[in-house]
Protein backbone atom coordinates (compact mmCIF):
# COMPACT_ATOMS: atom_id res chain seq x y z
CA UNK A 1 0.00 0.00 0.00
CA UNK A 2 2.91 2.16 -0.02
CA UNK A 3 3.69 4.64 -2.54
CA UNK A 4 6.68 3.79 -5.68
CA UNK A 5 8.67 6.13 -7.07
CA UNK A 6 10.69 5.30 -10.05
CA UNK A 7 13.27 7.90 -12.21
CA UNK A 8 14.98 8.08 -14.76
CA UNK A 9 17.11 10.91 -16.46
CA UNK A 10 18.49 11.52 -20.14
CA UNK A 11 19.22 14.69 -22.04
CA UNK A 12 16.75 15.91 -24.65
CA UNK A 13 17.84 18.61 -27.14
CA UNK A 14 15.83 21.67 -28.45
CA UNK A 15 13.16 20.69 -31.46
CA UNK A 16 14.57 21.95 -34.61
CA UNK A 17 10.57 21.51 -36.00
CA UNK A 18 8.39 18.68 -33.78
CA UNK A 19 8.45 19.36 -30.12
CA UNK A 20 7.29 16.68 -28.33
CA UNK A 21 3.82 16.76 -26.99
CA UNK A 22 2.00 15.73 -23.26
CA UNK A 23 -0.46 14.07 -25.46
CA UNK A 24 2.65 11.84 -27.23
CA UNK A 25 4.24 10.47 -24.09
CA UNK A 26 0.65 9.83 -22.33
CA UNK A 27 -0.15 7.54 -25.24
CA UNK A 28 3.16 6.29 -24.96
CA UNK A 29 2.59 4.87 -21.37
CA UNK A 30 -1.00 3.83 -22.09
CA UNK A 31 0.46 0.89 -24.36
CA UNK A 32 1.56 -0.88 -21.06
CA UNK A 33 3.46 -3.43 -23.49
CA UNK A 34 3.57 -7.11 -22.28
CA UNK A 35 3.47 -6.02 -18.49
CA UNK A 36 0.83 -7.46 -16.19
CA UNK A 37 -0.08 -3.99 -15.24
CA UNK A 38 -1.70 -1.33 -17.13
CA UNK A 39 -1.87 2.65 -16.90
CA UNK A 40 -4.69 4.39 -14.92
CA UNK A 41 -5.05 7.91 -14.83
CA UNK A 42 -1.63 9.69 -16.75
CA UNK A 43 -0.21 12.97 -15.63
CA UNK A 44 2.56 14.48 -17.55
CA UNK A 45 4.56 17.75 -16.83
CA UNK A 46 6.82 18.58 -19.93
CA UNK A 47 8.84 21.66 -20.62
CA UNK A 48 7.59 23.39 -24.22
CA UNK A 49 10.15 23.16 -27.03
CA UNK A 50 11.91 20.14 -26.44
CA UNK A 51 12.51 17.35 -29.07
CA UNK A 52 11.69 13.60 -27.85
CA UNK A 53 13.04 11.17 -30.20
CA UNK A 54 10.16 8.21 -29.99
CA UNK A 55 12.67 5.45 -29.59
CA UNK A 56 14.09 6.95 -26.45
CA UNK A 57 10.32 7.22 -25.87
CA UNK A 58 9.82 3.17 -26.03
CA UNK A 59 13.03 2.66 -23.91
CA UNK A 60 12.31 4.50 -21.42
CA UNK A 61 7.93 3.35 -21.04
CA UNK A 62 9.78 -0.62 -21.62
CA UNK A 63 12.23 0.21 -18.42
CA UNK A 64 9.17 1.45 -16.58
CA UNK A 65 7.32 -1.54 -16.82
CA UNK A 66 9.98 -3.72 -16.27
CA UNK A 67 10.51 -2.36 -12.92
CA UNK A 68 6.73 -2.51 -11.79
CA UNK A 69 7.01 -6.29 -12.77
CA UNK A 70 9.83 -6.79 -10.61
CA UNK A 71 9.33 -4.38 -7.55
CA UNK A 72 5.59 -4.90 -6.83
CA UNK A 73 4.65 -8.11 -4.78
CA UNK A 74 1.61 -10.01 -5.04
CA UNK A 75 0.70 -8.65 -2.08
CA UNK A 76 1.23 -4.87 -3.20
CA UNK A 77 -1.85 -5.74 -6.02
CA UNK A 78 -3.88 -7.80 -4.03
CA UNK A 79 -4.07 -4.83 -1.82
CA UNK A 80 -4.75 -2.40 -4.03
CA UNK A 81 -7.28 -4.63 -5.72
CA UNK A 82 -9.17 -4.81 -2.48
CA UNK A 83 -9.11 -1.25 -2.03
CA UNK A 84 -10.39 -0.11 -5.43
CA UNK A 85 -13.35 -3.01 -5.08
CA UNK A 86 -14.07 -1.10 -1.44
CA UNK A 87 -14.12 1.73 -3.08
CA UNK A 88 -16.76 0.45 -5.62
CA UNK A 89 -19.07 -1.14 -3.16
CA UNK A 90 -18.84 2.36 -1.53
CA UNK A 91 -20.71 4.51 -4.35
CA UNK A 92 -22.49 1.41 -5.74
CA UNK A 93 -23.89 1.37 -2.14
CA UNK A 94 -24.45 5.45 -1.73
CA UNK A 95 -26.47 5.22 -5.38
CA UNK A 96 -28.11 1.71 -4.89
CA UNK A 97 -30.50 1.79 -1.58
CA UNK A 98 -29.91 -1.67 0.23
CA UNK A 99 -32.98 -4.18 -0.88
CA UNK A 100 -35.92 -4.06 2.00
CA UNK A 101 -36.67 -7.93 2.09
CA UNK A 102 -39.64 -7.01 4.25
CA UNK A 103 -42.80 -7.80 2.46
CA UNK A 104 -45.10 -4.89 3.07
CA UNK A 105 -48.50 -3.54 2.55
CA UNK A 106 -49.64 -0.14 1.07
CA UNK A 107 -53.29 1.15 1.15
CA UNK A 108 -55.20 4.26 -0.52
CA UNK A 109 -57.98 4.47 1.27
CA UNK A 110 -60.70 7.53 1.89
CA UNK A 111 -58.97 9.90 4.98
CA UNK A 112 -62.11 9.08 6.60
CA UNK A 113 -61.27 5.01 7.11
CA UNK A 114 -57.52 5.53 7.89
CA UNK A 115 -58.17 4.26 11.44
CA UNK A 116 -58.98 0.71 9.42
CA UNK A 117 -56.14 0.39 8.22
CA UNK A 118 -53.18 1.74 10.65
CA UNK A 119 -51.41 -1.88 10.54
CA UNK A 120 -50.49 -0.68 6.78
CA UNK A 121 -48.52 2.14 4.84
CA UNK A 122 -51.28 4.63 3.65
CA UNK A 123 -50.56 6.38 0.22
CA UNK A 124 -52.47 9.23 -0.58
CA UNK A 125 -52.17 11.71 -3.72
CA UNK A 126 -50.14 14.58 -3.99
CA UNK A 127 -52.34 17.30 -2.99
CA UNK A 128 -54.54 15.48 -0.31
CA UNK A 129 -54.11 16.11 3.42
CA UNK A 130 -51.12 13.68 4.43
CA UNK A 131 -49.29 12.29 7.56
CA UNK A 132 -45.27 12.55 7.87
CA UNK A 133 -46.01 8.82 7.55
CA UNK A 134 -47.70 8.68 4.40
CA UNK A 135 -46.29 7.57 1.13
CA UNK A 136 -47.19 10.60 -1.69
CA UNK A 137 -48.22 9.18 -4.95
CA UNK A 138 -47.24 11.52 -7.44
CA UNK A 139 -49.26 12.71 -10.59
CA UNK A 140 -47.82 11.17 -13.74
CA UNK A 141 -49.77 13.75 -16.05
CA UNK A 142 -48.31 17.39 -15.34
CA UNK A 143 -48.22 19.47 -18.25
CA UNK A 144 -45.36 22.04 -18.18
CA UNK A 145 -47.32 25.05 -16.93
CA UNK A 146 -48.33 22.58 -13.70
CA UNK A 147 -44.65 21.93 -12.55
CA UNK A 148 -43.84 24.62 -10.37
CA UNK A 149 -46.87 24.24 -8.17
CA UNK A 150 -46.35 20.01 -8.34
CA UNK A 151 -42.24 21.08 -7.17
CA UNK A 152 -43.61 23.73 -4.80
CA UNK A 153 -45.72 20.67 -2.87
CA UNK A 154 -43.49 18.63 -2.91
CA UNK A 155 -40.80 21.15 -1.06
CA UNK A 156 -43.52 21.55 0.84
CA UNK A 157 -43.96 18.16 2.07
CA UNK A 158 -40.26 17.36 2.35
CA UNK A 159 -40.07 20.22 4.71
CA UNK A 160 -43.18 19.26 6.81
CA UNK A 161 -40.86 15.51 7.38
CA UNK A 162 -42.25 13.48 4.22
CA UNK A 163 -39.62 11.15 2.73
CA UNK A 164 -41.74 8.81 1.14
CA UNK A 165 -42.73 8.80 -2.84
CA UNK A 166 -44.41 6.85 -5.41
CA UNK A 167 -43.20 7.85 -8.41
CA UNK A 168 -45.17 7.22 -11.63
CA UNK A 169 -43.44 8.89 -14.56
CA UNK A 170 -40.03 10.13 -15.41
CA UNK A 171 -40.31 13.14 -14.28
CA UNK A 172 -40.62 12.89 -10.95
CA UNK A 173 -36.84 11.91 -10.96
CA UNK A 174 -35.84 15.50 -11.96
CA UNK A 175 -38.51 17.06 -9.18
CA UNK A 176 -36.66 14.95 -6.25
CA UNK A 177 -33.21 15.29 -7.62
CA UNK A 178 -31.96 17.66 -5.29
CA UNK A 179 -33.35 15.53 -2.19
CA UNK A 180 -31.26 13.20 -0.38
CA UNK A 181 -32.80 10.03 1.77
CA UNK A 182 -35.91 9.64 0.58
CA UNK A 183 -37.88 6.50 -0.06
CA UNK A 184 -38.81 6.00 -3.27
CA UNK A 185 -41.61 3.25 -5.03
CA UNK A 186 -41.99 3.03 -8.55
CA UNK A 187 -45.61 2.66 -9.95
CA UNK A 188 -48.05 1.96 -12.22
CA UNK A 189 -48.95 3.76 -14.90
CA UNK A 190 -44.83 3.42 -15.09
CA UNK A 191 -44.00 0.38 -16.41
CA UNK A 192 -41.32 -2.45 -14.99
CA UNK A 193 -41.89 -5.42 -17.11
CA UNK A 194 -38.13 -6.69 -16.54
CA UNK A 195 -35.08 -6.73 -14.39
CA UNK A 196 -33.68 -4.02 -16.98
CA UNK A 197 -36.19 -1.31 -15.70
CA UNK A 198 -36.19 -2.16 -12.56
CA UNK A 199 -32.30 -2.09 -12.30
CA UNK A 200 -32.45 1.60 -14.13
CA UNK A 201 -35.07 2.81 -11.61
CA UNK A 202 -32.38 1.32 -8.64
CA UNK A 203 -29.91 3.79 -10.72
CA UNK A 204 -32.49 6.66 -10.06
CA UNK A 205 -32.81 5.75 -6.26
CA UNK A 206 -35.84 3.51 -6.91
CA UNK A 207 -35.88 1.21 -3.91
CA UNK A 208 -39.28 -0.85 -4.44
CA UNK A 209 -41.21 -1.37 -7.80
CA UNK A 210 -44.42 -2.47 -8.92
CA UNK A 211 -44.51 -5.06 -11.40
CA UNK A 212 -46.33 -4.26 -14.33
CA UNK A 213 -49.78 -5.44 -14.39
CA UNK A 214 -50.24 -7.20 -16.71
CA UNK A 215 -47.10 -9.95 -16.55
CA UNK A 216 -47.82 -13.30 -15.77
CA UNK A 217 -46.95 -14.62 -12.37
CA UNK A 218 -44.03 -16.82 -14.12
CA UNK A 219 -42.82 -13.13 -15.88
CA UNK A 220 -43.05 -11.75 -11.77
CA UNK A 221 -41.77 -14.43 -10.11
CA UNK A 222 -38.46 -14.30 -12.53
CA UNK A 223 -37.68 -10.76 -11.71
CA UNK A 224 -38.15 -11.56 -8.14
CA UNK A 225 -35.88 -14.96 -8.43
CA UNK A 226 -33.40 -11.76 -10.36
CA UNK A 227 -34.23 -8.81 -7.90
CA UNK A 228 -35.46 -10.04 -4.25
CA UNK A 229 -37.15 -7.57 -1.96
CA UNK A 230 -37.69 -4.76 -4.85
CA UNK A 231 -41.09 -6.09 -6.24
CA UNK A 232 -44.21 -4.75 -5.26
CA UNK A 233 -47.56 -5.92 -6.66
CA UNK A 234 -50.96 -4.64 -7.85
CA UNK A 235 -53.50 -6.52 -5.66
CA UNK A 236 -56.81 -4.34 -5.50
CA UNK A 237 -58.42 -1.70 -7.66
CA UNK A 238 -59.89 -0.01 -10.75
CA UNK A 239 -57.36 0.40 -13.08
CA UNK A 240 -57.34 3.67 -15.50
CA UNK A 241 -58.45 2.15 -18.92
CA UNK A 242 -58.05 5.70 -20.84
CA UNK A 243 -56.86 9.22 -19.59
CA UNK A 244 -57.25 12.07 -21.97
CA UNK A 245 -57.79 15.71 -21.07
CA UNK A 246 -60.73 16.43 -23.13
CA UNK A 247 -63.49 17.37 -22.15
CA UNK A 248 -66.29 13.94 -22.40
CA UNK A 249 -69.39 15.98 -21.67
CA UNK A 250 -70.64 13.02 -19.88
CA UNK A 251 -69.57 10.91 -16.91
CA UNK A 252 -71.22 8.11 -14.81
CA UNK A 253 -71.78 4.67 -16.61
CA UNK A 254 -71.45 3.65 -20.20
CA UNK A 255 -71.55 0.38 -22.25
CA UNK A 256 -70.65 -0.82 -25.42
CA UNK A 257 -72.88 -3.09 -27.81
CA UNK A 258 -71.44 -6.27 -25.76
CA UNK A 259 -72.88 -4.67 -22.16
CA UNK A 260 -69.44 -4.40 -21.17
CA UNK A 261 -70.01 -1.48 -18.82
CA UNK A 262 -67.20 0.89 -17.51
CA UNK A 263 -67.55 3.90 -15.74
CA UNK A 264 -66.20 7.84 -16.61
CA UNK A 265 -64.77 9.95 -13.95
CA UNK A 266 -64.06 13.59 -14.02
CA UNK A 267 -61.81 15.74 -12.33
CA UNK A 268 -60.77 19.36 -12.71
CA UNK A 269 -58.00 18.52 -15.32
CA UNK A 270 -58.56 15.07 -16.63
CA UNK A 271 -61.48 12.39 -17.45
CA UNK A 272 -60.75 9.11 -16.52
CA UNK A 273 -62.34 5.51 -18.35
CA UNK A 274 -61.98 2.73 -15.80
CA UNK A 275 -63.79 -0.39 -16.03
CA UNK A 276 -67.19 -1.28 -13.76
CA UNK A 277 -65.68 -3.75 -11.96
CA UNK A 278 -62.51 -4.32 -9.78
CA UNK A 279 -59.46 -5.48 -10.37
CA UNK A 280 -57.89 -8.13 -8.30
CA UNK A 281 -54.80 -10.48 -8.86
CA UNK A 282 -53.35 -13.68 -6.54
CA UNK A 283 -50.79 -12.74 -4.22
CA UNK A 284 -47.62 -13.67 -4.85
CA UNK A 285 -45.39 -15.02 -2.01
CA UNK A 286 -42.43 -12.57 -1.78
CA UNK A 287 -43.46 -9.46 -3.07
CA UNK A 288 -45.21 -5.98 -1.57
CA UNK A 289 -48.70 -5.32 -2.39
CA UNK A 290 -50.57 -1.97 -3.18
CA UNK A 291 -54.34 -1.80 -2.56
CA UNK A 292 -56.33 0.96 -4.10
CA UNK A 293 -59.47 1.11 -2.01
CA UNK A 294 -61.05 4.25 -2.87
CA UNK A 295 -61.15 4.22 -6.40
CA UNK A 296 -62.42 0.45 -5.82
CA UNK A 297 -64.93 1.64 -3.50
CA UNK A 298 -66.77 3.55 -6.40
CA UNK A 299 -67.22 0.70 -8.25
CA UNK A 300 -71.30 0.07 -9.31
CA UNK A 301 -70.85 -3.52 -10.55
CA UNK A 302 -70.35 -7.27 -9.34
CA UNK A 303 -69.33 -9.07 -12.67
CA UNK A 304 -66.39 -11.36 -12.95
CA UNK A 305 -64.26 -11.33 -16.13
CA UNK A 306 -60.95 -13.52 -16.07
CA UNK A 307 -57.90 -11.95 -17.31
CA UNK A 308 -55.43 -15.04 -17.15
CA UNK A 309 -53.79 -14.82 -13.54
CA UNK A 310 -55.87 -11.41 -12.92
CA UNK A 311 -59.70 -10.73 -12.08
CA UNK A 312 -62.14 -7.92 -13.08
CA UNK A 313 -64.75 -8.47 -10.42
Amino acid sequence: GADLHWGQSWELAPAQKTAATLDQISGEFSRGDQSAFAAGSIEVSLEPGLFLPGSVLKQVRRAFFEWLDTTLTQEDYVFHFHSRLEAIWEEWSRIIPEPDDSVRETIRCAWGQRQQHSGARLAVQLFEPAEPSDEIILPDFVAETQLDGVADRIRELIDRGHRRFRVTAWHAFTLLRDYSELELTAAFPLPVANSSALEQLMELGVGRAMAWVELEVEAIEAMLRRCPGRLEQYLYGRLPLLTTRADLKQGGLVADLRDNRFEIIPDAELTTLYHEGVYTSPPIPGLSSFRDLQIAETAQGQRTLPRGNHTLA
